[in-house]
């Protein structure tokens, strides 16, 4: 397969979708154990950067890690768009998946792995150490899976900085109101 994703402390963010791989479930039986058994299957996306576009089957990715090291583990998975319905996140050891989290659009803020606005979980992976993520995305929105690995600061960084940008857009809008009203 790929060689894999290098999650050096160089840098902050990485984006994943380079280095990621994709099998179709169109029956949705296929478990991350049956998955994994068919890696040979898993191809390279077909589409523009991240986007999918619509599907009526499952789609399981696969995205080989490396870890050098002399750098810390510790990642936050992204998966940057906040209109997917599921995505289960496995981590690949030695050739076995160990379930991480499932999230998504469908689930509760209190449920979410982060509480995030998009489906994001925090992965801790051994210095030194080569693994893999798997994760299975069913939706019935525009597959749009933009993969990213992010320091936990880099993703907080970037939440805090949605959030005042959602502030300040409410600000206009109640000033626009307040102007309207008074004409």
């Amino acid at each position: 397969l790929a060689a894999p994703v290098v999650l050096d402390d160089a840098h902050p963010i990485h984006d994943a979708w380079p280095y990621v791989r994709v099998l179709s479930d169109p029956a949705r039986s296929l478990d991350a154990s049956s998955a994994l058994a068919r890696l040979a299957d898993f191809r390279p996306p077909a589409s523009p950067h991240a986007g999918m576009g619509f599907h009526d089957d499952a789609l399981w990715f696969y995205v080989p890690v490396s870890v050098p090291a002399e750098a810390s583990g510790r990642w936050v998975l992204e998966l940057d768009y906040a209109l997917l319905n599921r995505a289960d996140v496995f981590v690949v050891r030695e050739g076995r998946p160990e379930k991480v989290a499932t999230m998504g659009s469908l689930m509760p803020y209190r449920d979410r792995p982060l509480g995030s606005r998009t489906p994001a979980v925090m992965i801790d992976f051994r210095s030194g150490e080569d693994a893999a993520i798997l994760f299975r995305v069913d939706t019935r929105n525009s597959m749009i899976v933009p993969v990213k690995f992010l320091k936990p600061a880099a993703f907080h960084s970037r939440a805090n900085h949605e959030f005042l940008l959602q502030g300040i857009l409410i600000a206009i809008g109640l000033c626009l109101l307040a102007f309207s009203l008074q004409q």
